[in-house]
């Protein structure tokens, strides 16, 4: 279903993921890919420590092929900010060379939270310092980590309205969605797809 370290094709439908660490990036790549390709870690650090690509075909569509760009989290305890950023940059400028624009970012955050220690859009901050201006429409917000509940999605679903109507406002304002990623195969192509379209 596709390849890890993937080399940018002009025709790939780019989407960048961010998100804290634990937020389920490198889960949604592996259900995506239908095999496992990124580490996750059950342990506090951080697994991903590099800015990696892979490439997979749309299920049922072969000819469209979507490059799926896994960032180390910013909140990375052996990793400072401008690393990180000096990493993404390294990436994205065999696209920005070759005037290919980023489809769409997915920001991971996991309803498992008690507190927001991150904010998407100081996120969208770092993110247009490396690639420009960026619109809010195209960024999904994606809660996870919704299969850790277990028997409480009534707490789940208060955090998301309090993501909804605090924390999130102003980009959900500015034409950025929700949507929640649920651990399933199914759940990440329904979140690439909403991208996509």
């Amino acid at each position: 279903m596709g390849n890890k370290h993937s080399k940018v094709k002009a025709d790939n439908k780019i989407i960048v993921l961010l998100g804290p660490s634990g937020s389920g990036k490198s889960t949604f790549i592996n259900l995506a890919m239908g095999r496992p390709v990124a580490k996750v870690s059950s342990k506090l650090a951080c697994c991903t420590k590099k800015v990696q690509r892979v490439s997979c075909t749309v299920p049922g569509d072969s000819s469209k092929g979507v490059l799926l760009v896994d960032t180390p989290a910013f909140d990375h305890d052996r990793l400072d900010i401008h690393q990180i950023e000096d990493m993404i940059r390294n990436q994205l400028k065999d696209m920005t060379k070759r005037k290919i624009d980023i489809t769409g970012i997915i920001y991971f955050h996991p309803i498992t939270a008690n507190r927001l220690t991150e904010v998407p859009k100081d996120h969208m901050g770092v993110f247009e310092r490396l690639v420009g201006k960026y619109p809010a429409q195209r960024v999904l917000l994606a809660t996870s980590r919704w299969e850790d509940l277990r028997g409480a999605l009534n707490v789940g679903t208060q955090r998301e309205q309090q993501l909804r109507h605090d924390y999130w406002k102003e980009m959900l304002e500015g034409g950025s969605r929700i949507m929640r990623f649920e651990g399933t195969e199914n759940s990440a192509w329904d979140l690439i797809r909403a991208v996509l379209t």
